[in-house]
């Protein structure tokens, strides 16, 4: 393996669980497979960055996206959102975001569920001021606020006392 140095399955000492042996494997399986003519696909990159990022490997699955996209192979949307996803999801929302641009780059367009989860991400982090720019930039971009959008605000305006805001949100 290229960027992962545990030792081989099954040996003493390793410090991996069954499940990291799991992703080992699938790592292995993916060296294997880009020496054959067909090679690896969207999906299989995809289940694997977000078998890394579930692991908190964020590092390597950012990685992994990179060797994909280098590869020839265009991510879809599921494939970003997997990533940014599990960035969020561990509060390295600056990572997914900057992720954004990359996707715009390549003519991938955001969908609302991307933009649900860098709102929640920044709003986590206390960045809320990137969050409502964020809802901003949806809109501008003509993605609409979903039923998820509006809880996410909702939640958080609740959360941090910010009932007026509720009250303006409604209206």
């Amino acid at each position: 393996m290229a960027f992962f140095g545990g030792r081989e399955k099954g040996k003493r000492g390793s410090g991996l669980g069954r499940r990291e042996y799991r992703l080992h494997d699938a790592l292995q399986m993916l060296e294997k497979m880009k020496i054959k003519e067909t090679g690896p696909d969207v999906v299989t990159y995809t289940t694997i960055v977000d078998c890394l990022c579930d692991n908190r490997w964020f590092a390597e699955a950012v990685g992994l996206w990179d060797e994909m996209v280098g590869r020839g192979i265009k991510p879809d949307t599921v494939a970003c959102g997997a990533l940014i996803f599990g960035l969020c999801k561990n509060g390295k929302v600056d990572e997914a975001f900057e992720l954004t641009s990359r996707m715009l780059s390549l003519n991938l367009e955001l969908n609302v569920s991307i933009y649900n989860a860098l709102i929640s991400g920044f709003w986590r982090a206390g960045s809320i001021d990137k969050a409502f720019k964020i809802v901003s930039f949806m809109r501008t971009n003509g993605c609409e606020p979903d039923v998820v959008t509006y809880n996410i605000l909702l939640n958080h305006y609740c959360e941090t006392g910010m009932v007026e805001k509720v009250r303006k949100l409604k209206s």
